[in-house]
Formats: structure tokens, sequence, C-alpha cells
């Protein structure tokens, strides 16, 4: 079983967050194409919509984005010294300075995964395999995952995702490609 998903790279860029024409302060610890984690105290709830301003050392100006709120965690103040306040986001705009920002952080990490994987004598890919796209969401709750699978069949494929997520998940949809 093969699963692909979008490359998160650990990297600690400074941000400003505005809502509702107020800003506060974060801090992305990890971020991707379409998504990034933001330790931050703002009690935004799922599905707002924020503005950022991601500072990035290379670029004078800060980069800014929109995202909205997929998922939210709050830390008792108590524990903040282990466990951090955040909220996970899902970009909705991205201007090109920032598509630009993420090649840069992707390419080191990608041509390492590269050399890796060619060192590496993995086994044959199994024959008469198709490839399934899901969508899962989390039973009561805010997250939703999306899974590359090669399977044999749709109910192989299902299985095999739901496997891989664990306890607490349902398929949304699914879709051979």
């Amino acid at each position: 079983m093969q699963v692909q998903s979008e490359p998160r790279v650990r990297k600690r860029l400074q941000c400003t967050l505005e809502l509702e024409a107020r800003r506060h302060s974060g801090l992305i610890l990890n971020l991707s194409e379409c998504g990034m984690f933001v330790q931050t105290s703002l009690p935004a709830e799922p599905g707002t919509l924020l503005g950022i301003d991601v500072r990035v050392p290379s670029h004078p100006q800060p980069i800014p984005v929109q995202a909205a709120v997929v998922w939210r965690r709050r830390v008792s103040p108590r524990i903040t010294g282990i466990n951090q306040s955040g909220m996970g986001l899902r970009l909705v705009s991205r201007p090109s300075e920032y598509r630009s920002m993420m090649a840069d952080i992707l390419e080191p990490v990608l041509k390492e995964s590269m050399t890796e994987s060619s060192t590496r004598a993995g086994p044959e890919p199994e024959p008469n395999l198709d490839r399934f796209v899901l969508r899962l969401a989390q039973i009561g709750g805010p997250r939703s995952r999306r899974l590359v699978l090669e399977s044999r069949s749709k109910r192989a494929a299902c299985e095999a995702a739901l496997e891989e997520v664990g306890h607490g998940w349902t398929i949304l949809e699914i879709v051979k490609r």
C-alpha cells in the first residue's frame, strides 16, 4: 500500500494573524503548500477566516495569505510548557511569493527524500492495482484527511484507509483515478 500526502515541513516563522480588525502574534511551527499549524492563543473557531502576514527572513515584506481554521487545540496554562495552544489552518489564498517561498523550503527536503528512496531497495509494485483518492472525516470532530492509495478494489482501499488513520474516522468519498 502506498500513501501519498502533501509534504509538510517543520519551519519556525513569525506571523501576525488578523481577526475582526485585531492583530495577534503567532509562530508557524510547520507548513505545506496548502496549510500550516500556528502556535497562538487566538481564540478562533473552526471555519473562521483569518488574514495572516508570514514573516520570512529572505523577504523584506511579510507575505500575506488568507486561511480558514480547520481545527484548534486549547491547552491549559498549567501545561503550556509541554503542549502549545494553536490551530491547523487551510490556506484559501496564496500569492506567488508564498508559492516561491515553499519551493525554496521544499527543494532540499524533496531532494533528500529522492536520494533516500533511490538508495533504498523496496519491493516491486504489485501488478493490477488501481489508484484511489479517499476523503475521510473525523467522527464528531473538525478534522479531515485525504489519502491516495493503491489497491485492488474500492472495498480494499476503504479497509486500508481506515486501518491507516485508526479509530474515529469515516470515509466521505472514494474516487478511482
